[in-house]
């Protein structure tokens, strides 16, 4: 920032850089009285100006006359102390798992985000897409927190993408420092069967040890989607809700008998662990953790990155897909769909199956963590989403489809089981799809 044509190429001056605190008579001085940044309006702040982004004040303070700044500039001299201008320090940050004590001096968050061969591109791009703009916007904060010092690391120098993409990585023996997050991003291994293969794999028996010693150390882990299986894998996350990509529910919940399973959400908090659903919740997850430290710094970051609150996971979950896991399940789910518009009764469906009702509730909880009903409810609201969405069909008449008597009956659950209502149902269309090209 400098007063316009006060200066010509060449002349010298005094800088005064992003977060200085300047003292008011040199504020005063230089009328910028109540323009800068801070409680007391005396911290310097990145500006944009005519579409360039201003990073400091250039100025030739009446304190200074008379000294020859172009040899100052040559010899190094700082005039802060002269000036009595300081350096701003932010507020120490909380964040979720974090003991108070490592953060006694203030120093940036380090984030390190763990990665090995077939990292998903996507979900590990969006992760340091979402940090790099945390920081870009930190001077729009009037009191921002310490920025994130995001590093990628793995067990050697670099890994290649699950599209061949080479990522260079600092090897975590060379991670130094304490680590307040750790963050695993999906392998780009959709599939239950694949995935435990290659978590399970003895290469990546380091990889496990070392997210079971960072827990022991203090350090906040974060995974998303198929990443979350590293963490369960490593057994930090027994006793602890947590989730995973909807599809890879009955998978993870059989393998790990121990965590307490919530596929249906996009977010899940667990103490000194943030487990995330599938693909785009990256974003999400990301900006959990941002918000953990700051959530108005969260709240802009959304809105650059045009992120919006996607609800619920189970929203996306196709009942076909998950109950494929298990025969018996599968089965009931095909009876189930095949009779969407009647009204029956669960003992109806097990007789048909050839088993008893016990068994078949049995059968639900151990694969989709719910029961029967509720597994009948979730094939009807499925149905009935697809129909708001893609057709003109009255409330009344959809309901009639999925097996409801009446209309009150499908609001009530869309409210219960989804936080909607119809009409926000309805009105939630895909901007990429049909409705806007209409429009």
């Amino acid at each position: 920032m400098v007063v316009k044509g006060q200066f010509s190429t060449g002349d010298h001056a005094v800088y005064i850089p992003e977060q200085a605190i300047v003292h008011d008579p040199l504020i005063e001085e230089l009328g910028l009285t109540g323009k800068l940044a801070g409680r007391q309006r005396n911290r310097v702040k990145a500006v944009r100006l005519r579409g360039e982004v201003s990073q400091g004040i250039v100025c030739r303070p009446r304190q200074l006359h008379g000294a020859d700044l172009t040899q100052a500039a040559a010899a190094g001299t700082d005039f802060a102390e002269l000036l009595g201008i300081t350096k701003w320090v932010p507020p120490v940050p909380a964040i979720i798992g974090v003991v108070p004590d490592r953060l006694s001096t203030v120093r940036d968050m380090e984030a390190a985000v763990l990665v090995i061969a077939g990292v998903a591109d996507f979900g590990f791009a969006a992760v340091l897409e979402t940090f790099n703009m945390a920081n870009a916007l930190l001077p729009e904060l009037e009191s921002p927190p310490a920025p994130w010092r995001v590093r990628t690391a793995s067990l050697g120098t670099s890994v290649r993408s699950a599209h061949g993409h080479l990522v260079p990585t600092t090897p975590l023996d060379d991670l130094s420092g304490a680590i307040d997050v750790m963050i695993i991003p999906a392998i780009g291994i959709p599939d239950a069967e694949g995935l435990v293969d290659l978590i399970s794999a003895p290469a990546n028996l380091p990889l496990l040890e070392r997210i079971s010693e960072a827990q022991q150390h203090g350090t906040h882990l974060a995974a998303a989607c198929t990443g979350t299986f590293f963490l369960a894998e490593a057994g930090v996350l027994d006793g602890l809700a947590a989730t995973t990509s909807w599809w890879l529910g009955p998978s993870f919940r059989r393998r790990y008998p121990r965590v307490d399973v919530h596929e249906s959400r996009t977010l899940c908090h667990a103490k000194g662990v943030t487990t995330a659903g599938a693909s785009l919740s990256h974003l999400d997850l990301a900006l959990s953790l941002v918000s953990s430290v700051s959530p108005a710094l969260a709240e802009i970051v959304a809105r650059y990155l045009a992120i919006a609150d996607r609800g619920p996971q189970i929203e996306y979950s196709i009942p076909e897909v998950v109950a494929r896991g298990d025969s018996l399940v599968a089965s009931f789910e095909c009876w189930v769909r095949e009779r969407v518009a009647d009204q029956f009764a669960i003992r109806d469906a097990a007789k048909a199956l050839g088993i008893t009702t016990r068994s078949l509730q049995r059968a639900t909880q151990a694969e989709l963590g719910m029961s029967p009903r509720d597994f009948v409810d979730e094939i009807r609201l499925e149905r009935a989403t697809r129909l708001l969405r893609t057709t003109n069909l009255s409330v009344d008449a959809i309901a009639a489809k999925v097996g409801y008597l009446n209309a009150g009956t499908l609001r009530a659950l869309f409210r219960r089981r989804r936080g909607r209502t119809i009409a926000e149902v309805r009105g939630s269309n895909a901007a990429w799809g049909p409705a806007s090209r209409r429009s």
